[in-house]
């Protein structure tokens, strides 16, 4: 069921950053941000910011059954529209329900006269339910240096998925916690990890990689709103983690906030080692896997 949805002007006021700040940890960008905000380059990137937000535009409506929507006085431009929804999900009695937000860019054209009742389509919008412990993981079929995968070559593994920003800096301790659970299980038969970029920049993505000496698999896949599997796998931000079991289905699923914040923490900082460790420890108990060796010392992409 739709809940409620809205359209809404479009803009990315980007932070102007060096390329040095690029590279840089959350806590070092703090840093570097609590200088630059007092220059005067930083008072004008604040009042541009603030006057293009000022000038958003948003309509809130309401969404029929068949997905049919009204929104009158509707100035042409390009907009945002989101769609807030809950789902029926599983066998349970009740059913769960379980909510999640998708959105679209939509553009409207000027209009003769300057509008129109006829209906304009904002196109298709494809609804995808959160991944969540218990249900099959979604498919996935990216691309490393070593050719393409998909979730069933993890099949027998406990994979742990990353989606991951550079854009999305995240502190010292939880590029560490990452770098650990590889230093630690890469040669395990058992285990898996694969690390999906989403930044616009590839070389970016690969020079972030290499000065944190990421040396677990990485693939790249640009865009996540044009990316149906990262769509599937609620990529907000730019990223998203989720542990997947020997079977296939979701085991965890790390949980952001729109603007990046941690809610929950499962597979993030010192829980991520922990929640890993379980999983492996639960596998070992009672499967196998074929394969083994060292863990790769160099990022592949």
């Amino acid at each position: 069921a739709i809940e409620k949805a809205h359209l809404q002007t479009t803009f990315h006021q980007p932070r102007p950053l060096p390329a040095s700040v690029a590279l840089m940890t959350q806590e070092e960008r703090k840093k570097w941000y609590a200088t630059w905000s007092q220059t005067p380059a930083a008072q004008r990137w604040i009042n541009q910011t603030n006057a293009v937000s000022q000038a958003t535009r948003d309509y809130a409506f309401d969404v029929a059954g068949d997905g049919a929507f009204r929104a009158d006085h509707v100035v042409p431009g390009t907009y945002s529209l989101a769609v807030v929804y809950k789902l029926d999900v599983g066998p349970a009695s009740p059913p769960l329900r379980t909510g999640s937000r998708v959105e679209a860019i939509v553009t409207v054209p000027p209009m003769p006269g300057g509008g129109s009742d006829q209906p304009l389509s904002a196109g298709t919008i494809t609804i995808f339910p959160p991944p969540r412990a218990g249900v099959p993981a979604p498919d996935f079929a990216f691309t490393t240096s070593r050719g393409p995968v998909t979730l069933a070559d993890f099949r027998g593994k406990v994979l742990l998925l990353i989606f991951w920003s550079v854009e999305a800096a995240q502190p010292k301790a939880d590029i560490d916690a990452v770098k650990a659970i590889w230093s630690a299980h890469g040669a395990d038969p058992y285990f898996a990890m694969l690390g999906v970029n989403t930044d616009s920049d590839p070389a970016l993505a690969q020079a972030y990689a290499a000065k944190f000496h990421f040396a677990f698999p990485l693939a790249y896949i640009g865009d996540p709103e044009k990316n149906d599997a990262a769509r599937a796998y609620q990529v907000i931000g730019g990223i998203a983690r989720v542990l997947i079991g020997p079977d296939g289905r979701v085991l965890l699923r790390q949980k952001f906030s729109p603007n990046r914040r941690v809610i929950d923490p499962q597979l993030y900082g010192k829980t991520l080692p922990q929640s890993v460790n379980h999983a492996l420890a639960s596998h070992h108990a009672g499967g196998s896997a074929a394969g083994g060796g060292a863990p790769s010392e160099r990022p592949v992409w």
